[in-house]
């Protein structure tokens, strides 16, 4: 029987004998050993898979070197042994032992079936239970909270909690262990937030309990709001539930003129007990006026001002308020400028069922919410139900922020979403409620209709909508959310002409284009989220680079910031965002808006076919005249453009003035601006030459023949530039009859156009407010030019510095920093144009000090001169009289 062939390096001497495994001679190839058959035993193991033990042999090897490099060993050897007679008890051991394992095995499999039923029983328990199990969870977490903030409300105000010193101190040591252990964790899961973008993220803030240390019978909380046109309503809340519901107020400070009289309600909450909310509304008041009033004929005196009655008007705009320092820097920036109402799309006070924070947010918004109005709907923190406990929902919100739902000319009958008007009806906003049923069918849908329906955009050219959960999100945070709201709605809106539509919820800035149905479409609203107010939750710090909307979006910050909207005229707005960077209050983003009310507005959208591009024709559109869009479809930089026509015939309408918007801050070439917007340059240009026929048909009859032999029209076909109007021809019989000329326009005076711009013959330089431009230097008129020039000059050094660092490193945000050069310039430019009156008056001085200096020069050698003269005459007569010896000959 031959051994197996192995190989083996060729340097090594393999001429041996080795004792091993009979197995390693036997188990390749068909080498297996048979069993002899003088063996007791039973051979028919081999049948079932069971191998005879195979005991060591002897084994000589001869080997033989067969190449170079490696060797083939070939051995032959043959085995004999024999079997002893306790084989078969060690077969049967090793049966057992098979036998074992596989039970061992099988046991281990049901364990693993076991557990898995076990996990499944446990995760289906934890699905039933969950949510009661939460939701007990959190009325004892709100039970412990809002008992351990009234303890500290109370601390802060100098009551006592238990009546007694020691209690004291042990009530006020474990509220305030409750206090850090909860801003502790809300700390810990805010610092594990990955940090985004360039700007450095402010630490995380702790909340801010605005005490009340007044009689109980002083108003607290004091909050306005717009009722109608005319009419203001004043809220507050007294600890006193006997105190009157009383407001007196007037034009001058402590001099009240009319009172009115109103009521108050009370709620409760599980455990806690509200104090008298007042709601009085007074009026009819007058516009843009100033008013003192007193609530409750005690307490002290606030002090607010109505709305205009007219353009222009601005909006200041919070989201995601709270109650926390980053909350108190956002009410210090939007308390540097002015403005006439402040709106806020939900999430007031984040009580969250503690319902003595709603006490200490009132008390913190009190000094800018009793000056202006503020208008706002309910967000998700507003909901507040609690299982077993609290079914009803917004029951603190409907108690404590009452607004117009029940007036107007659209009353909703609800406190969950309600319209009004502002500035004399030019501004309707809809204040929708993202958390009450919205879908086809529903109530607030047909209100909103009928609201919508309503609207006369001849009259109201501005319609701005608010809602807590923003339908166009490229934040992670809350995706999807108001996606059902935007399916049901968004239609609505759409066929309204609805110009903004702002959010919240995001706690993050963010702003889109205009936008339906996740497209870009000129006819669209604007959506910008603003939930950024200063909320104890923190900032949503990631955007979703890939999102199907990314595209549409704009401009995006994660940082705590306020947003205001002024709306300068019938047409056109402007959208600024202002950041809180330290201690000022950073203009971030910028944008003009032009109202989808205008005539014709441009239908320059993706996806829409050119011919769209100017609509249908207005009745004035006759055969020859120009049919232009509301905005221009090149960016010329031009305010504006009017065409003149020669005179019409009776009865013929006056032809459409051709207006634009405000020049656009960055002019971008033509070609861009029509391949960027899908335009063809055949198209405009035959847009181009529609606008100037008129001006040709005028012009043919007085046409001369050229040296080609062509007339106007011809030659104009042939050539770059038209000829110039041969207005000549109207003169050629002056000389001969002078009435033959036409007579020269008259004077101007007054108010008067120019390519579309309006001047006046009074030197009276507009201000840059009135210009619809933010004003960047101070508004007092003894203003220092020297330094506020040198201070412009420096900020735009640092603009273009920063400007160049940007193309390096963000080039998609360049448009923003060549609009804060832009808006540096024209604040130069105004200042400049403010010192041209200092600048004549010093060139004037300049003059008469020159004419004064050379007229004294000119008397100085009259004089000299007279003398010499004198002199000269008076030596003559004496040589004359024979006095003085004669004169020496010359």
């Amino acid at each position: 029987m031959s051994s197996p062939t192995y190989l083996s390096p060729s340097f090594l001497s393999l001429h041996t004998s080795t004792t091993t495994r009979g197995g390693h001679l036997h188990l390749s190839g068909n080498l297996r050993r048979r069993r002899p058959r003088h063996m007791s035993g039973d051979s028919s193991k081999e049948q079932h898979g069971i191998s005879p033990r195979i005991y060591p042999t002897k084994v000589s090897s001869s080997f033989v070197l067969k190449q170079p490099g490696w060797t083939s060993m070939t051995g032959t050897a043959a085995a004999r042994s024999s079997c002893h007679r306790g084989d078969t008890r060690k077969q049967i051991t090793a049966v057992t032992t098979t036998v074992i394992a596989l039970f061992l095995v099988r046991t281990l499999l049901l364990a693993c079936i076991i557990a898995r039923g076990g996990v499944a029983l446990i995760r289906i328990a934890c699905r039933v239970a969950g949510r009661s199990v939460a939701g007990v969870a959190g009325v004892i977490f709100s039970a412990v909270n809002a008992r351990c903030v009234w303890c500290l409300d109370q601390a802060a105000k100098g009551r006592s909690c238990t009546g007694t010193f020691l209690g004291d101190v042990a009530v006020a040591a474990m509220a305030n262990s409750w206090r850090i252990l909860v801003q502790g964790i809300t700390s810990l899961v805010f610092v594990t937030a990955a940090a985004a973008g360039e700007y450095v993220r402010p630490p995380v803030s702790p909340l801010v309990l605005t005490p009340h240390d007044k009689p109980a019978s002083h108003p607290q909380q004091v909050h306005i709001s717009i009722v109608g046109e005319k009419n203001m309503r004043i809220s507050w809340v007294t600890d006193d539930l006997k105190a009157p519901s009383i407001v007196e107020y007037g034009k001058s400070p402590g001099k009240y003129t009319a009172s009115a009289t109103g009521e108050h309600v009370t709620y409760r909450y599980f455990l806690y007990k509200s104090g008298a909310i007042h709601h009085v509304t007074i009026g009819p008041l007058e516009p843009s006026t100033t008013y003192h009033y007193r609530c409750g004929n005690a307490g002290d005196e606030f002090t607010l001002r109505t709305p205009p009655a007219n353009l222009p008007v601005e909006f200041a705009v919070v989201g995601d308020l709270g109650q926390t320092k980053w909350t108190e820097s956002t009410l210090r920036h939007v308390s540097e400028g002015d403005y006439d109402m402040l709106l806020l799309p939900g999430d007031l006070s984040y009580a969250d069922t503690q319902q003595p924070l709603w006490d200490t947010f009132g008390r913190l918004v009190q000094p800018l919410a009793s000056a202006r109005p503020w208008m706002v709907t309910e967000g998700n923190h507003e909901i507040e139900t609690l299982p077993v406990v609290e079914f009803a929902p917004f029951v603190a919100y409907n108690a404590r922020w009452r607004m117009p739902y029940d007036a107007g000319a659209s009353p909703s009958g609800t406190n969950l979403y309600y319209s009004f008007d502002v500035a004399g009806g030019a501004v309707h906003v809809v204040m929708l409620g993202s958390y009450v049923d919205f879908e086809v069918g529903s109530e607030q849908r047909a209100w909103l209709e009928r609201d919508l329906a309503d609207v006369d955009r001849r009259r109201t050219p501005w319609v701005v909508a608010l809602l807590h959960a923003p339908w166009y999100n490229t934040n992670e945070a809350h995706q999807g959310e108001g996606e059902r709201m935007r399916r049901a709605m968004e239609s609505l809106l759409y066929e309204a002409r609805v110009d903004v539509v702002f959010s919240g919820h995001v706690h993050a800035y963010e702003r889109f284009t205009r936008i339906y149905n996740n497209e870009a479409d000129s006819r669209g609203p604007m959506y910008i989220t603003i939930g950024d107010g200063g909320n104890r939750e923190g900032l949503a710090l990631k955007f979703i680079k890939d999102h199907k909307s990314a595209h549409l979006s704009e401009f995006r910050e994660a940082s705590f910031g306020h947003g205001r909207l002024r709306i300068v005229n019938e047409t056109s707005a402007v959208w600024t965002w202002h950041r809180n960077d330290d201690q000022f209050a950073t203009v971030r983003d910028e944008v003009w808006l032009t109202s989808l009310a205008a005539a014709d507005p441009a239908r320059v959208a993706a996806g829409r076919p050119v011919d769209e591009l100017f609509g249908p024709q207005s009745p004035w559109d006759i055969p020859g005249r120009a049919v232009f869009p509301s905005r221009p479809i090149c960016a010329f930089g031009w305010a504006g453009w009017k065409i003149s026509y020669p005179p019409r015939s009776p009865g013929e309408p006056p032809p459409r003035p051709l207006p634009f918007p405000p020049p656009p801050r960055v002019c971008a070439g033509s070609g861009e601006f029509l391949h960027a917007h899908g335009v063809p340059l055949a198209t405009f240009l035959r847009f181009v030459r529609q606008a100037t026929a008129p001006a040709i048909s005028y012009l043919r009859p007085h046409a001369l023949p050229l040296r080609s032999g062509r007339g106007v029209e011809e030659e104009e076909e042939g050539q770059t530039y038209p000829p110039p109007p041969p207005y000549y021809r109207l003169y050629k019989d002056y000389e001969k009859d002078p009435s033959s000329a036409p007579d020269p326009p008259p004077p101007v005076d007054g108010p008067y156009q120019l390519f579309g711009a309006t001047y006046t013959t009074e030197v009276v330089l507009p201000s840059l407010e009135d210009q619809g431009v933010r004003q960047l230097y101070p508004k007092s008129p003894n203003i220092d030019f020297k330094k506020e020039l040198r201070t412009l000059n420096r900020e735009l050094q640092l603009h273009i510095l920063e400007l160049a660092d940007i193309l390096v490193e963000r080039p998609s945000q360049y448009a923003r920093r060549v609009e804060d050069i832009s808006l540096i310039f024209k604040n130069l430019h105004h200042l400049l144009n403010s010192l041209r009156p200092h600048q004549a008056r010093a060139t004037l001085i300049h003059m008469l000090e020159n004419q004064i200096r050379r007229r004294k020069e000119a008397i100085e050698d009259i004089k000299q001169r007279r003398e010499e003269a004198q002199k000269l005459l008076g030596e003559s007569l004496l040589i004359l009289d024979g006095n003085q010896p004669s004169l020496p000959a010359m």
